[in-house]
C-alpha cells in the first residue's frame, strides 16, 4: 500500500467484491487492521491516511490530547 498506491486503489474494490468469508479478504483485512494499529503507535498518521479518501480529515477529541496525542 505504501510503496504503490494506486496498486492498492485498484485492487481493494476487487477485495472487497470477494465473499466475506474468503481467505484472500480475511487476509487482507488482518494486514490492513495490523497496519493500522501500528503506524498509530507510531504515531504515523499519514500511512493511515492512506485507508481514506485523499480529502479525509481527522481531528483528535481534546480528551486525547491529556494522552499526550498532539492537537
Amino acid at each position: 500500500m505504501v510503496r504503490f498506491p494506486s496498486l492498492y486503489r485498484r485492487l481493494v474494490p476487487l477485495l472487497f467484491r470477494l465473499s466475506p468469508g474468503s481467505r484472500l479478504r480475511r487476509m487482507f483485512l488482518q494486514r490492513a487492521v495490523d497496519s493500522g494499529w501500528a503506524s498509530f503507535d507510531r504515531r504515523d498518521f499519514e500511512l493511515n491516511f492512506l485507508y481514506f479518501a485523499p480529502d479525509a480529515e481527522f481531528e483528535f477529541p481534546p480528551a486525547m490530547q491529556t494522552l499526550g496525542v498532539p492537537a
